[in-house]
């Protein structure tokens, strides 16, 4: 959440320094966010039953669509003048992420309770969500490389589902599979092996020569997700490796654990406190990072204070916030 703060003040806010480590922090933010989330929402195909179906569902629509849809409105309304209008040209703009998980949740669901009824085993239920992410995204690349347009189905944010779904399934396969991920990520030679094939995928990627010259879709997209997939590899393994840090009920501990409870709050309230037509333009790396930083942590902080305050009343906090009714 860090992370997507500090471009959309780099994007929104800051203008005037181009640097190959925020290109690196583009590519792999979102991706990390949905390998996280098919991490968490994992469950095993055994828990699948018809009730559990419609509860699960009904759950993720009302935290990842009420609260967006009702950010939408009031982002709208204070910015942009007319939600409808809004709508008919970007669908739900900077709100597009929790419709897409939304997506992918309904997608993992379905299958998870077909195969349960068909008795199929989880390989088989994780082989078929692994085929249809990699056919989806093989459908963005294509329609990106020959420059097809989505219509509606972009209105909808369907080409970014098609484009980030397959790390939801990576996240889904490596909980399935948390013994030999946790193996691997967690001996120095498998962190070696991934540094130094991330460094390889960075030299492909930014290296244009090498880049235009591969054959077909051989270049930038398939570069583009293996720095993604190893990037999220590699962070998740510095995290791991940090765990009885991070898990010892120190002050540092609770600050990470309260601030990660806290993403979805971040991400629907953070838009506000960046000024769409401020373009401040800083040309000096050392300056333009600490800036960014700086006002990335200030952002962060006036969103855990509204929603502080949002969370006092139980009511808004349920239906703006997504939180659990009390009682």
């Amino acid at each position: 959440m860090f992370l997507v703060v500090m471009q959309h003040v780099n994007s929104f806010v800051l203008s005037g320094f181009n640097s190959p480590v925020y290109k690196v922090l583009t590519l792999v933010r979102m991706p990390m966010f949905f390998f996280i989330s098919g991490y968490i929402g994992y469950k095993a195909l055994n828990e699948w039953t018809h009730s559990f179906y419609v509860k699960r569902l009904r759950k993720k629509a009302f935290v990842q669509l009420i609260p967006a849809t009702i950010f939408f409105f009031l982002y709208s309304l204070v910015f942009w003048d007319n939600p409808l209008t809004t709508f008919a040209e970007n669908g739900f703009a900077r709100y597009w992420f929790t419709y897409v998980l939304f997506y992918m949740f309904v997608i993992y669901y379905t299958i998870s309770v077909s195969f349960r009824r068909l008795r199929w085993s989880a390989t088989s239920q994780m082989l078929l969500l692994l085929a249809v992410s990699l056919s989806m995204w093989l459908l963005y690349v294509q329609c990106q490389r020959h420059g097809v347009s989505w219509g509606v189905m972009s209105q909808l944010h369907v080409d970014r589902l098609c484009h980030y779904f397959v790390f939801f399934v990576i996240g889904l396969l490596c909980r399935h599979h948390l013994g030999i991920f946790h193996r691997f990520i967690g001996h120095w030679a498998g962190i070696g092996v991934l540094l130094v094939c991330f460094s390889g995928c960075l030299v492909l990627v930014f290296t244009p020569w090498l880049t235009t010259s591969a054959p077909w879709i051989i270049n930038y997209g398939v570069q583009a997700l293996a720095v993604c997939l190893l990037g999220i590899f590699l962070v998740y393994g510095f995290f791991y490796s940090l765990r009885h840090l991070l898990a010892n009920g120190s002050k540092l501990s609770r600050a990470v654990a309260f601030a990660g409870r806290r993403t979805l709050d971040v991400y629907l309230i953070h838009y506000f406190f960046l000024p769409p037509q401020l373009n401040l333009h800083i040309t000096s790396g050392p300056l333009y990072v600490f800036t960014s930083i700086l006002m990335t942590l200030c952002v962060y902080a006036l969103c855990l204070c509204v929603s502080r305050v949002i969370r006092i009343s139980p009511t808004l906090a349920h239906w703006m916030l997504g939180a659990k009714k009390e009682g």
